[in-house]
C-alpha cells in the first residue's frame, strides 16, 4: 500500500520528508514493520513551496511561526498545487499523517509525514470587522477567538489552550485596535494594569504576554495564533 506511493513521489530513499529524529528505524522484517498511520495532526504556518527530491519523496515545506526550522511534507507536486498553487508565501492549514512503511530493497522500517489535505488562509488586516474570527494556536492545543465589537467599539476576546501535559492556559477580555497591536483587559482584574498585548500579522496574531493568573505554572498562551 504505502510503498506503492514511492515510485509516483520520487524513488524508495527518503529525503526531505524523512521525520522521527531524522533518522529511519531499522527492523529486520516487514513483519515488526507493519504499514499503517501512525498519527494525524493539522499545522498553519507560511507555505514555502513544493521541492522535487533528486532522490526519495518530493515535499512541501511549511514554515511554523515561532519554529526555526520549517516543517517537510511528503506530497507530489499535482496535490500540492491543487491545495495551495503554485505561489510560495500564503498562509495556509495543512494536515498531514505520520505513516510507517517496510522499504523492502534496504530492509529499513522509514516512517514519513504524507499530505492528506490542505487550503490556504484569507488575510487579515487590522481592523476590527476583519479581525472577527477564531485562531487556532500553532504551539500546542488551543485557540484565540475575537466576537464582534461592544457599544463602545472593543472586540472580546477569548483565549483558551492546554499542552500535552493537560496545563491549562486561559484568558478573556475586551480589546481595543491600536495599530497593528490589540491591546486587552480583564475587566474582572481590576488591580492588573498590563494589558495583554496582540500583534496584529498579514497572517495571523500573535499573543506578546499574559498574566500569571491565566495559566498554570507550566502553561502556555504566548505565540502565534493562525485563522481558521
Amino acid at each position: 500500500m504505502l510503498h506503492q506511493l514511492l515510485p509516483r513521489l520520487g524513488g524508495t530513499a527518503l529525503a526531505l520528508a524523512l521525520v522521527c529524529a531524522g533518522s529511519p528505524a531499522r527492523s529486520e522484517s516487514w513483519l515488526t514493520c507493519p504499514e499503517k498511520v501512525l498519527d494525524t495532526a493539522t499545522i498553519s504556518g507560511i507555505y514555502q513551496g513544493w521541492y522535487e527530491a533528486e532522490e526519495g519523496l518530493h515535499s512541501i515545506g511549511i514554515k511554523v511561526p515561532g519554529e526555526d526550522e520549517p516543517v517537510y511534507i511528503s506530497a507530489s507536486q499535482e496535490d500540492a498545487e491543487r491545495y495551495f498553487g503554485t505561489q510560495p508565501g500564503q498562509a495556509v492549514s495543512v494536515t498531514y499523517q505520520l505513516e510507517q512503511f517496510w522499504i523492502p530493497e534496504g530492509r529499513e522500517c522509514f516512517r514519513a509525514l504524507m499530505l492528506k489535505e490542505g487550503h490556504r488562509l484569507r488575510r487579515i488586516t487590522p481592523s476590527q470587522q476583519n479581525l472577527v474570527g477564531k485562531y487556532n494556536f500553532t504551539l500546542c492545543d488551543g485557540s484565540l477567538k475575537l466576537s464582534p465589537t461592544d457599544k463602545e467599539g472593543r472586540l472580546e476576546v477569548d483565549i483558551s489552550t492546554t499542552t500535552s501535559d493537560a496545563y491549562i492556559c486561559s484568558f478573556g477580555g475586551l480589546c481595543t485596535v491600536e495599530g497593528n497591536m490589540l491591546s486587552c483587559r480583564d475587566a474582572s482584574q481590576d488591580g492588573i494594569e498590563t494589558p495583554v498585548e496582540i500583534r496584529i500579522h498579514p497572517y495571523g496574531l500573535e499573543v506578546l504576554n499574559g498574566h500569571g493568573f491565566a495559566c498554570g505554572a507550566r502553561g502556555l498562551m504566548l505565540g502565534f495564533y493562525m485563522p481558521e
